[in-house]
């Protein structure tokens, strides 16, 4: 899964610490260099994708202009370059609107929820 001497140093970390791959399905802003998993010749770990993501949610009764509001508020924040400077670096910021987000999370929950039970993991 690549040369691990020849891949860069992870962004911010020490030079003795490189990384194997990237799992983003997109590009990564500081990606340049790194083995994208799903694109690795012969990987041993075929549709491996690992990532996280934030959302803030409300309550299902809040009115559609305050979420309409709230929405528009961060994504401008969120895009702001002031903002995007101070976010760790190799952070990507995606914004979507409130009905991509639903879609995606209806998507996600499946396959995390798969993860989780294929793991044998359990709530102690």
């Amino acid at each position: 899964m690549g040369d691990r001497k020849s891949s860069p140093p992870l962004p911010g970390h020490t030079e003795n610490l490189n990384a194997m791959g990237i799992s983003p399905a997109g590009a990564w802003s500081v990606g340049i260099g790194f083995i994208l998993f799903r694109q690795a010749e012969a990987s041993d770990l075929p549709g491996f994708e690992a990532t996280s993501w934030y959302c803030i949610v409300a309550p299902a009764d809040v009115p559609e202009p305050i979420v309409t509001r709230v929405h528009t508020e961060l994504v401008k924040i969120l895009n702001s370059p002031e903002i995007r400077d101070r976010l760790i670096e190799g952070t990507d910021v995606e914004t979507t609107t409130p009905e991509e987000l639903m879609a995606f999370v209806r998507v996600e929950i499946p396959k995390r929820t798969k993860t989780v039970k294929d793991s044998g993991a359990k709530l102690d």
